[in-house]
Protein backbone atom coordinates (compact mmCIF):
# COMPACT_ATOMS: atom_id res chain seq x y z
CA UNK A 1 0.00 0.00 0.00
CA UNK A 2 1.32 3.44 -0.81
CA UNK A 3 1.50 6.40 1.53
CA UNK A 4 -1.64 8.28 2.41
CA UNK A 5 -2.62 11.00 0.00
CA UNK A 6 -3.42 14.51 1.28
CA UNK A 7 -6.94 14.29 -0.18
CA UNK A 8 -7.64 11.10 1.72
CA UNK A 9 -6.24 12.55 4.97
CA UNK A 10 -8.59 15.50 4.60
CA UNK A 11 -11.50 13.15 3.83
CA UNK A 12 -10.59 10.95 6.82
CA UNK A 13 -10.45 13.86 9.28
CA UNK A 14 -13.79 15.09 8.00
CA UNK A 15 -15.68 11.78 7.78
CA UNK A 16 -14.36 9.59 10.63
CA UNK A 17 -15.68 11.88 13.42
CA UNK A 18 -18.93 12.34 11.50
CA UNK A 19 -19.37 8.56 11.18
CA UNK A 20 -18.76 8.17 14.91
CA UNK A 21 -21.35 10.84 15.74
CA UNK A 22 -23.94 9.48 13.33
CA UNK A 23 -23.60 5.83 14.29
CA UNK A 24 -23.09 6.25 18.05
CA UNK A 25 -26.79 5.67 18.93
CA UNK A 26 -26.75 2.27 17.19
CA UNK A 27 -23.83 0.80 19.11
CA UNK A 28 -24.00 -0.48 22.67
CA UNK A 29 -20.20 -0.76 22.85
CA UNK A 30 -18.12 2.32 21.92
CA UNK A 31 -15.17 0.05 21.10
CA UNK A 32 -17.25 -1.75 18.47
CA UNK A 33 -18.17 1.63 16.98
CA UNK A 34 -14.55 2.80 16.87
CA UNK A 35 -13.43 -0.48 15.31
CA UNK A 36 -16.12 -0.31 12.64
CA UNK A 37 -15.30 3.33 11.84
CA UNK A 38 -11.63 2.45 11.47
CA UNK A 39 -12.43 -0.61 9.34
CA UNK A 40 -14.69 1.56 7.17
CA UNK A 41 -12.03 4.18 6.65
CA UNK A 42 -9.45 1.48 5.86
CA UNK A 43 -11.79 0.03 3.24
CA UNK A 44 -12.25 3.51 1.77
CA UNK A 45 -8.48 4.06 1.76
CA UNK A 46 -8.01 0.84 -0.17
CA UNK A 47 -10.42 2.12 -2.83
CA UNK A 48 -9.22 5.71 -2.75
CA UNK A 49 -7.31 5.38 -6.04
CA UNK A 50 -10.71 4.89 -7.71
CA UNK A 51 -12.70 7.21 -5.45
CA UNK A 52 -10.52 10.31 -5.63
CA UNK A 53 -12.01 11.21 -9.01
CA UNK A 54 -15.56 10.93 -7.63
CA UNK A 55 -17.57 13.85 -6.35
CA UNK A 56 -17.54 14.41 -2.57
CA UNK A 57 -21.18 13.33 -2.46
CA UNK A 58 -20.34 9.99 -4.13
CA UNK A 59 -17.39 9.48 -1.76
CA UNK A 60 -19.59 10.13 1.26
CA UNK A 61 -22.34 7.86 -0.06
CA UNK A 62 -19.83 5.03 -0.64
CA UNK A 63 -18.35 5.51 2.84
CA UNK A 64 -21.81 5.41 4.42
CA UNK A 65 -22.56 2.19 2.53
CA UNK A 66 -19.39 0.56 3.85
CA UNK A 67 -20.27 1.68 7.38
CA UNK A 68 -23.79 0.24 7.04
CA UNK A 69 -22.29 -3.10 6.04
CA UNK A 70 -19.82 -3.01 8.96
CA UNK A 71 -22.67 -2.27 11.36
CA UNK A 72 -24.74 -5.12 9.93
CA UNK A 73 -21.79 -7.51 10.35
CA UNK A 74 -21.26 -6.38 13.96
CA UNK A 75 -24.99 -6.64 14.72
CA UNK A 76 -25.15 -10.17 13.28
CA UNK A 77 -22.06 -11.20 15.24
CA UNK A 78 -23.52 -9.87 18.51
CA UNK A 79 -26.73 -11.79 17.79
CA UNK A 80 -24.83 -15.01 17.16
CA UNK A 81 -22.91 -14.67 20.40
CA UNK A 82 -26.09 -13.91 22.32
CA UNK A 83 -27.85 -16.95 20.82
CA UNK A 84 -24.86 -19.16 21.61
CA UNK A 85 -24.81 -18.00 25.21
CA UNK A 86 -28.54 -18.70 25.51
CA UNK A 87 -28.00 -22.24 24.23
CA UNK A 88 -25.54 -23.10 26.95
CA UNK A 89 -26.77 -25.29 29.77
CA UNK A 90 -23.89 -24.70 32.13
CA UNK A 91 -23.41 -23.13 35.51
CA UNK A 92 -20.33 -21.35 36.80
CA UNK A 93 -18.71 -22.05 40.16
CA UNK A 94 -16.47 -19.82 42.32
CA UNK A 95 -13.36 -20.42 40.23
CA UNK A 96 -15.30 -19.53 37.05
CA UNK A 97 -14.96 -23.05 35.70
CA UNK A 98 -17.94 -24.38 33.83
CA UNK A 99 -19.27 -27.71 35.07
CA UNK A 100 -21.61 -29.99 33.24
CA UNK A 101 -24.94 -30.57 34.92
CA UNK A 102 -24.41 -33.92 36.62
CA UNK A 103 -27.90 -35.10 35.75
CA UNK A 104 -26.92 -35.06 32.06
CA UNK A 105 -24.22 -37.70 32.52
CA UNK A 106 -23.75 -40.86 34.49
CA UNK A 107 -21.53 -40.64 37.56
CA UNK A 108 -18.64 -42.45 35.87
CA UNK A 109 -18.66 -40.04 32.93
CA UNK A 110 -18.78 -37.04 35.25
CA UNK A 111 -15.67 -38.27 37.06
CA UNK A 112 -13.89 -38.84 33.75
CA UNK A 113 -14.84 -35.42 32.43
CA UNK A 114 -13.94 -33.69 35.68
CA UNK A 115 -10.43 -35.17 35.44
CA UNK A 116 -9.84 -33.24 32.20
CA UNK A 117 -8.16 -29.82 32.19
CA UNK A 118 -10.81 -27.05 32.26
CA UNK A 119 -10.47 -25.95 28.61
CA UNK A 120 -10.62 -29.53 27.35
CA UNK A 121 -13.65 -30.23 29.53
CA UNK A 122 -15.43 -27.08 28.40
CA UNK A 123 -14.79 -27.47 24.67
CA UNK A 124 -15.68 -31.17 24.65
CA UNK A 125 -18.85 -30.49 26.66
CA UNK A 126 -19.97 -27.73 24.31
CA UNK A 127 -19.30 -29.93 21.30
CA UNK A 128 -20.70 -33.25 22.48
CA UNK A 129 -23.46 -32.25 24.88
CA UNK A 130 -24.63 -29.03 23.26
CA UNK A 131 -23.94 -30.06 19.67
CA UNK A 132 -22.01 -26.88 18.94
CA UNK A 133 -19.60 -26.82 15.99
CA UNK A 134 -15.92 -25.96 16.39
CA UNK A 135 -16.64 -22.57 14.80
CA UNK A 136 -19.50 -21.81 17.22
CA UNK A 137 -17.34 -22.77 20.20
CA UNK A 138 -14.48 -20.63 18.88
CA UNK A 139 -16.76 -17.60 18.59
CA UNK A 140 -18.23 -18.12 22.04
CA UNK A 141 -14.89 -18.66 23.80
CA UNK A 142 -12.93 -16.16 21.72
CA UNK A 143 -10.33 -18.59 20.43
CA UNK A 144 -9.34 -20.02 17.07
CA UNK A 145 -11.26 -22.96 15.65
CA UNK A 146 -8.00 -24.90 15.41
CA UNK A 147 -7.41 -24.37 19.15
CA UNK A 148 -10.90 -25.69 19.89
CA UNK A 149 -10.19 -28.75 17.74
CA UNK A 150 -6.90 -29.35 19.59
CA UNK A 151 -8.58 -29.17 23.03
CA UNK A 152 -11.35 -31.54 21.92
CA UNK A 153 -8.95 -34.03 20.37
CA UNK A 154 -6.75 -34.04 23.49
CA UNK A 155 -9.81 -34.57 25.67
CA UNK A 156 -10.97 -37.49 23.51
CA UNK A 157 -7.52 -39.06 23.62
CA UNK A 158 -7.41 -38.79 27.42
CA UNK A 159 -10.91 -40.24 27.83
CA UNK A 160 -10.23 -43.06 25.40
CA UNK A 161 -7.08 -43.95 27.32
CA UNK A 162 -9.02 -43.91 30.62
CA UNK A 163 -11.66 -46.25 29.20
CA UNK A 164 -9.33 -48.39 27.09
CA UNK A 165 -10.77 -47.07 23.83
CA UNK A 166 -14.34 -48.10 24.71
CA UNK A 167 -17.27 -45.75 24.93
CA UNK A 168 -19.01 -45.19 28.22
CA UNK A 169 -22.47 -46.76 28.19
CA UNK A 170 -23.75 -44.88 25.19
CA UNK A 171 -21.87 -41.63 25.75
CA UNK A 172 -20.21 -40.80 22.47
CA UNK A 173 -17.35 -38.39 22.79
CA UNK A 174 -15.88 -39.49 19.51
CA UNK A 175 -15.78 -37.31 16.44
CA UNK A 176 -19.04 -35.46 15.98
CA UNK A 177 -19.88 -32.68 13.60
CA UNK A 178 -17.06 -30.20 13.31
Amino acid sequence: MHRSEPEFEEFYHERAPELSRRWYPFYSDPEDLEEDVQDTMLAVFRQWHKMKSWSREEQVKYTEGVMKNKYADTYRERGKIKRLRNRLQFRRNHSNLVHVEESALKNEAVKALMSLPPKQRLTLGLHVLEGMSYAEIAIYLGMKSSTVRTHINRARKTLNEQFNGEGLNGLDWEEGQA
